[in-house]
């Protein structure tokens, strides 16, 4: 019996979504964010980021500048192909800016990144899309 063409069209988009999800390039992790704290209206002399690594625990400081006050800042953590990246996130909080420019300054920590040599990526972003993301801080850390 032949099949419909719809029923041939979904087994064709099954098979491109199972394979897509597949081949992705990206591995399991149990890298985690242990911890992640803000200080408002931090800092400016701080620089934009800065790590420092003990066993297999990555401890991260930073500044995140935002284009003015009440900002909430939030953590993402991904690991694709080899690469841990943080992004810091600003977005808005409040109804207009009380100030011109933010500075929050925050601290991160990272575990369960696996051991050797890895690639480590800070990316700020502004989630209105106000200023540009910028890559705050790309080394390769040893993890033992």
């Amino acid at each position: 019996m032949a099949q419909k063409p719809t029923e041939f069209i979904r087994a064709g988009l099954v098979s491109c979504l199972l394979f897509a999800a597949c081949s992705s390039g990206t591995a399991p992790s149990d890298t985690q964010l242990a911890s992640f704290g803000v200080q408002t209206e931090g800092d400016a002399s701080i620089a934009p980021a800065g790590l420092s690594v003990t066993g297999q625990v990555i401890s991260i400081r930073g500044t995140l500048s935002t284009p003015c006050v009440p900002y909430g800042v939030t953590p993402l953590v991904s690991q694709r192909s080899g690469v841990v990246t943080l992004i810091v996130t600003g977005r808005q909080s409040g109804v207009g800016c009380r100030t011109s420019i933010g500075q929050y300054v925050y601290t991160a920590e990272l575990r369960g990144v696996s051991s050797g040599r890895q690639r480590f990526v800070v990316r700020h972003e502004i989630a209105s899309g106000a200023w540009e993301p910028t890559v705050v801080l790309d080394t390769v850390v040893a993890l033992q």
